[in-house]
């Protein structure tokens, strides 16, 4: 079992996702069910760990993924090689393939990955979209740290290789 796991977000998918959470009226805790808890929270992108990995907005009215059909479900942005069907891969990682929900909220600050103090989650996302960045929750055993990159997880891989 390996003892880390990056997921791969591209930020101009995360994008819509964070200004949806930013511009809603409200943000509510879901899970594509609107009777399921919907405890009122800060804007948030919720990583969900169960069929896959994706985030997901909390704003409310929720994000469709198809607007011509509300039965689909919320629009979700799959981390990279974690889609449907990936819970044998997740298993061998420190997420251990048990489904969770982590909360990352968009005004949560940090020191800026460029020298800066202070930046917002949702500020970094917009920042590193518009440079067809990443960003990169790397889970180790004792907890996740967030990072962004300009090259794709289809290049580091060749890096190492």
């Amino acid at each position: 079992m390996s003892n880390v796991v990056d997921l791969w977000f591209s930020l101009p998918e995360v994008l819509p996702l964070s200004r949806h959470a930013m511009d809603a009226e409200e943000n509510r805790i879901f899970i594509d069910d609107p009777d399921a808890m919907t405890v009122p929270v800060e804007p948030t992108l919720l990583l969900v760990v169960a069929d896959g990995a994706y985030l997901i907005s909390t704003g409310w009215p929720r994000l469709p993924a198809d607007p011509d059909q509300p039965a689909a479900g919320s629009l979700r942005v799959y981390a990279h090689s974690f889609g449907p069907g990936s819970q044998a891969a997740l298993a061998s990682t420190p997420l251990c393939g048990q489904p969770f929900v982590e909360h990352l909220v968009l005004t949560d600050t940090s020191d800026g990955h460029d020298g800066t103090d202070d930046i917002a989650l949702h500020h970094e996302i917009s920042k590193y979209a518009e440079l067809d960045g990443w960003m990169v929750l790397t889970f180790r055993r004792d907890g996740f740290e967030i990072s962004y990159r300009r090259d794709n997880p289809n290049q580091v891989l060749q890096q190492r290789g």
